[in-house]
């Protein structure tokens, strides 16, 4: 099997697990403690900011480690299982990691990813690790739902040092 690059489309989705937020992420927690205070970042892989369909902002593409900007869907399109297509009509690819300054806490991190370019199974698999802990293993998306369909993964992780990092690989 030829080795692909690794691809993640409008990144980075952090929440910290003690607090509450709702929208087109679908993701919503409450806040356990009256002393938390809340950090949210959404980071998009274009180079210009974005709205999602809930009106949220995206930052512009930062913290990425190598690989490139693509814009998959120049013309726009739709993405099956989604309402904000925005997010998902760019991407990196060939990256190695990501990372970001945080406060030391516990966060769930959610990454937005589609296939837009292979049509076959077995064609772009990746890992991803958070903090060095693998946390996604041999995800193949076009597998899992099929080209140009959302596919958000995801999961929690401790930051102790003050940097949020993850890792890409690509099998």
């Amino acid at each position: 099997m030829t080795t692909r690059p690794v691809r993640v489309k409008r990144a980075l989705f952090i929440l910290p697990l003690i607090s509450a937020l709702s929208g087109a992420a679908a993701v919503a927690l409450s806040a356990q403690s009256s002393a938390a205070t809340m950090f949210v970042a959404r980071v998009s892989t274009s180079p210009t900011a974005v709205r999602d369909a809930a009106g949220q902002s995206w930052s512009a593409s930062t913290g990425f480690i190598g690989g490139s900007f693509w814009k998959s869907h120049p013309n726009g399109g739709d993405i099956k299982g989604t309402t904000s297509d925005a997010l998902y009509h760019t991407e990196m690819w060939g990256m190695t990691g990501w990372q970001t300054n945080v406060p030391a806490g516990d966060y769930e991190v959610t990454l937005l990813t589609h296939e837009a370019f292979f049509s076959a199974a077995g064609q772009r698999v990746m890992s991803v690790s958070a903090e060095g802990t693998q946390f996604i293993k041999d995800l193949d998306i076009y597998r899992t739902v099929g080209k140009n369909a959302a596919l958000n993964r995801t999961f929690k992780v401790k930051v102790t040092d003050g940097v949020l990092n993850l890792g890409f690989s690509a099998t």
